[in-house]
């Protein structure tokens, strides 16, 4: 998982500074937000912060919630488990998208990069709203102007 020139760096590091290979969601200047390599639903994601720090920033939360809000609109599921935890020194937030009764515990199933490329495109397609067009009356009564005179 960790490549020769991330030696030392730790997961997370090597994830945000594009060493290992990850599906990238949104980012903002405190925390990324990736998919699951081994997700526990569809749409399973990760907000890393971008320090190491234990301590989940205002930043990293608002990336969630910005995040939460896009999985809820484009993939429907009945909820959105939020759990926050800390490895290898940085806060990580997992967005878990629950279709049945999917928690934390529940059983991971690897998924491909295509899989996950094909996910993170239908999450930033954008719903278009059909604009309605102005209904135009035909006058059917002839207006009478006065003639001008140069």
């Amino acid at each position: 998982m960790i490549n020769n020139e991330s030696k030392n760096q730790c997961v997370f590091c090597s994830i945000i500074s594009g060493n290992i290979n990850s599906c990238k969601i949104d980012e903002n200047d405190k925390a990324i937000a990736v998919f699951e390599i081994n997700p526990i639903s569809n749409g399973h994601a990760l907000i890393i912060s971008k320090e190491h720090s234990e301590k989940v920033q205002k930043k990293s939360l608002s990336l969630a919630k910005k995040i939460a809000k896009r999985i809820k609109t484009k993939l429907k599921p009945k909820d959105i488990q939020i759990s926050n935890s800390n490895l290898f020194g940085h806060s990580v937030i997992n967005l878990i998208p629950v279709y049945q009764d999917e928690n934390i515990n529940s059983k991971r199933n690897p998924t491909t990069m295509e899989e996950l490329e094909r996910l993170r495109a239908e999450l930033e397609t954008k719903s278009i709203k059909k604009i309605k067009k102005p209904k135009i009356q035909q006058i059917k009564e002839k207006l009478w102007l006065p003639k001008r005179i140069p």
